[in-house]
Parts: C-alpha cells; sequence; structure tokens
C-alpha cells in the first residue's frame, strides 16, 4: 500500500517536472491523483497532502502560459533584464468588441468570448505556437524556432478559416457576427521576468 502511494507521488511529480522542462505537453489532465493508501497512519497523511497539492496545480495550470511554467523550476524569478530572442509573434483581437459588450448581457459576452478564444488557441498550439497571454479580447502568441514565421503564419490562415465558418454559423443562427484582425510580427526581444515581487510573468517585450 505504501508503494502505492509513493508511486503516484512519483507519477506526479515526473509529469510536473516534464512540463516545466517542455518535454511534456502543459495539460491538467495528467496530473491525477487516486488515493491508494488505507492505513491510518503518516503515510494516509501523507497520501491526503498529495491529493490537496494534485487539485491545487490542477487548477492553476490553465493559467499559466508555457514559458512561465518552463521557468518556474529556476527559482525566485529575476528582476534584471532577461535574454534577447528572437520571436514570431501572432496577435488577434474581435473588432468592435466594446460594441459587443454593450449590446449583450456580460454572460453572454463572455460565453461568446470563451468559445472563439478556445477555437484559437487550439489552433496556436497545434502548430506549434504558445499562448502568452489573453487581454479581453486579444489573444498574444509566440513561436520559436528557425520556421517561426511559416507556423505563425498558417496559424493564422487556420484561424481565419475556422472564424470565417463560425461567421456562417452566426448567421444562420441569427446571432451577432463577429469579425477578428490578426496581425503578425517577428524580431528581437528582451525575453525574461516581466512584474513585481510576488506577482511575476515571463513574458516578451520588444517592438
Amino acid at each position: 500500500r505504501t508503494s502505492n502511494g509513493m508511486s503516484q507521488a512519483s507519477e506526479i511529480s515526473r509529469a510536473l517536472d516534464g512540463m516545466v522542462k517542455g518535454r511534456t505537453p502543459i495539460s491538467a489532465s495528467l496530473l491525477q491523483y487516486k488515493d491508494r493508501v488505507r492505513t491510518q497512519d503518516e503515510v494516509k497523511l501523507l497520501s491526503n497532502e498529495i491529493r490537496g497539492m494534485t487539485s491545487v496545480i490542477r487548477g492553476v495550470l490553465p493559467y499559466v502560459s508555457a514559458s512561465t511554467l518552463r521557468h518556474a523550476d529556476r527559482g525566485r524569478p529575476k528582476t534584471e533584464p532577461g535574454t534577447k530572442r528572437n520571436f514570431a509573434f501572432l496577435f488577434t483581437d474581435i473588432r468592435g468588441f466594446s460594441t459587443l459588450c454593450e449590446e449583450q448581457h456580460p454572460d453572454q459576452v463572455v460565453k461568446m468570448l470563451n468559445r472563439y478564444l478556445r477555437i484559437q488557441a487550439e489552433i496556436i498550439t497545434t502548430n506549434g505556437g504558445d499562448v502568452d497571454k489573453f487581454v479581453g479580447d486579444e489573444i498574444v502568441a509566440m513561436f520559436d524556432g528557425p520556421k517561426k514565421e511559416l507556423h505563425a503564419c498558417r496559424a493564422s490562415v487556420e484561424i481565419r478559416s475556422a472564424m470565417a465558418k463560425q461567421r456562417e454559423l452566426a448567421e444562420l443562427a441569427s446571432r451577432n457576427v463577429v469579425s477578428i484582425g490578426i496581425g503578425i510580427s517577428t524580431g528581437p526581444v528582451v525575453f525574461g521576468s516581466i512584474g513585481a515581487g510576488d506577482r511575476m510573468d515571463f513574458t516578451s517585450i520588444g517592438d
């Protein structure tokens, strides 16, 4: 029984380590814990602690960008300038979003926004990009590697196609039609910790 509990802890540790080091896709679903310890002793207490830790981490992961998580093993974030890197960035935003917010109930806006952001984020990830952040209706994604520009362009073309389908569905259902703008920029940035004290983000700053 004890070995089962320790095995579970080891599996969670390996999954987290793989996400941090970029070997494993970042997904909360990879962190599963099943209580197989039945004794009422310190091992049982350890089991409860691990279960609670796993639940917390599963809840936090969706709010952490891949770049932030993969630099989390470096200890406390550094406030000095980061490293210079060259990335391709893809930006999207919903045109006329303020007007849409004024015309619809907030619950409807959130539902619509989440649907469109999810569609775009999945396409970005499939094409090798990392969603750096969501800023309201805007997505900021970055691509790395020798084919970063090509991957960013492919993602944008697929997003354009997917949103065109959503536009057709909206017209058929007599819902508000949504259009988005897409921009791509590539070049040097400073890549590192940005923020203040205990609330930091690992992101890029540049033209």
